[in-house]
């Protein structure tokens, strides 16, 4: 059987014909290729290497196999650097938000107005300040789908697929089956501009 050099214990018979020493004694000291030589006790020491953080310039101690991973102190650092150089100010293709006259920053760069800007008087769209006001009860999706059916669940004004129901007269208590027509996502929002074109032109392909 052969035996360790060191401690002398017995190597399994699955060691190499090649092997002097046991595991643990050919991890400790000179044998050991991550410790340090010069006068160094203990056996597991690694060698560590002076590095600063690329965040906030503190000094670390990291291993010469982590040279290339750890950059920053911790994982806080590491994501305030990743805002800054990939998402915010520092990175190339960075743009200054846009703002609004009141000085809220817009959630889109196409937007000109914020939404409490919008609910104001001056703004251009502004029409009567009821456009978050309830729909009567007798607005219900039994009567919706009775209006979708009467127009095949097609839009009236572009032909595609349509599932909103609009209000000729913008009145959301005229609930009439006159007033009523079906149109698609696109449409409907189209037709809350310029309205009293869209009203003459719903109103013609009501009464044909």
């Amino acid at each position: 059987m052969i035996k360790c050099l060191d401690c002398k214990k017995q190597l399994s018979k699955w060691a190499e014909k090649d092997t002097k020493r046991c595991k643990s004694c050919s991890k400790k000291g000179k044998l050991n290729p991550s410790a340090i030589h010069r006068g160094v006790a203990h056996w597991n020491y690694r060698i560590k290497i002076k590095k600063i953080c690329s965040y906030c310039n503190k000094k670390l101690f990291i291993h010469k196999s982590q040279i290339r991973k750890n950059n920053f102190c911790n994982i806080i650092c590491r994501g305030n650097w990743l805002a800054l150089h990939i998402i915010g100010v520092k990175h190339h293709s960075y743009k200054t938000p846009k703002k609004c006259k009141c000085g809220n920053i817009l959630s889109r760069r196409k937007y000109n107005v914020c939404r409490k800007c919008c609910k104001e008087k001056n703004h251009p769209s502004y029409v009567h300040g009821n456009g978050y006001a309830p729909y009567p009860l007798e607005f219900n999706k039994v009567f919706k789908e009775k209006i979708r059916t009467r127009d095949n669940h097609i839009c009236q004004n572009c032909g595609k697929a349509g599932t909103h129901i609009h209000h000729i007269d913008y009145n959301k208590q005229n609930c009439k089956e006159t007033n009523l027509i079906t149109t698609c996502n696109r449409c409907n929002t189209i037709a809350n501009f310029n309205r009293d074109y869209w009203f003459a032109y719903f109103t013609y392909l009501m009464e044909d």
